[in-house]
């Protein structure tokens, strides 16, 4: 005998809606914990990326400070400041005639923009530069590493020749200094950087690394606006050799080096994530550093939200100097 057939009951049909919609939840909930949690891993892996990037950049370049190709002597350098054939001023420089001064190789600003020579860094070539009060200023002069093999790509570029014995600065495209060698001598691009961090150009809202270099002309200028995005803070300290071993003796703050020979520099770089997060607090973490010790305050500046709420790695390096500079 035929049934007949019925469908669910109301009952029956609200359970099975109330199960669907508990997997659901379950199921939304596995979703946000997951977006969440690849948000926040892409968040610190591009900040420990930009962290690696803006420390090797430093450190590598730091390594090279003074060197002068094919030789070791600044005093032989014609050319250069307070010698013969002394190179002219340049309005963009950071002091009068800095980017030719075999004195000052390395000038640092210890939180501060860096002065020499009476003249402060701030009102010549980092004037405007949006700098970030109370982080180190690295300002250094080497040749590059590799000699240039062509003049038609340097045309206006100050560069040095060099042979054992003495060196000159010339300008790419004019007239090139006599005498020299070709087998024994090498020409290179003399290179000049000024690493500072700064708030970025767009709003202000992301510290970033910057690097004035020497470029055309010669002048100094913005070879990349934003060299590298989220560095909060960039910091220094110098390695001293005070009994004439050519080992480190001690690590110090610039500017109190005093006579002693700076054979070495330990260099930290303070990275922060682009993006603040509600559920963050980095005032529970305290970063102890150079001569520094900040622990992320939990008010905000009204520029941006508040410093806790975004995270923060800390890189360091050590550098030995290639050349004897002092």
């Amino acid at each position: 005998m035929n049934r007949r057939q019925h469908g669910v009951s109301l009952v029956e049909l609200m359970v099975a809606m109330t199960i669907g919609l508990l997997i659901l939840a379950a199921i939304f909930s596995v979703y946000l914990s997951s977006r969440d949690s690849f948000r926040t891993s892409d968040l610190v892996a591009r900040m420990q990326e930009n962290a690696r990037i803006a420390l090797q950049i430093v450190a590598e370049d730091l390594q090279a400070t003074g060197y002068l190709g094919n030789t070791a002597n600044p005093a032989l350098i014609e050319g250069r400041r307070g010698g013969p054939g002394e190179r002219p001023d340049i309005g963009s420089d950071c002091a009068e005639r800095w980017y030719v001064d075999m004195a000052a190789m390395l000038v640092i600003g210890n939180n501060q923009v860096p002065t020499l020579n009476g003249t402060s860094f701030a009102e010549r070539c980092m004037n405007g530069s949006n700098y970030l009060a109370g982080t180190d200023v690295i300002a250094l002069k080497r040749a590059s590493s590799a000699p240039i093999t062509s003049m038609a790509p340097h045309n206006n570029w100050l560069l040095i020749r060099t042979d054992p014995m003495r060196g000159a600065f010339f300008i790419g495209g004019g007239s090139e200094p006599s005498g020299f060698d070709p087998d024994i001598s090498t020409t290179r691009r003399w290179l000049v950087h000024v690493f500072y961090v700064a708030r970025d150009n767009h709003d202000g809202r992301i510290p970033v690394l910057r690097r004035k270099v020497l470029g055309a002309g010669p002048a100094l200028h913005d070879g990349q606006s934003d060299l590298v995005r989220g560095i909060e803070d960039l910091q220094i300290q110098l390695g001293i050799d005070t009994n004439g071993d050519g080992t480190v003796d001690s690590y110090v703050e610039p500017g109190t080096e005093g006579f002693a020979r700076i054979v070495s520099a330990r260099v930290w770089v303070l990275a922060r994530a682009d993006e603040p997060e509600a559920d963050h607090d980095d005032s529970k973490n305290t970063y102890v550093y150079a001569d520094k010790s900040y622990t992320p305050d939990t008010t905000s500046d009204g520029l941006v939200p508040a410093p806790h709420r975004y995270r923060r790695l800390l890189l360091s390096r050590t550098v030995t100097f290639r050349s004897k500079w002092q």
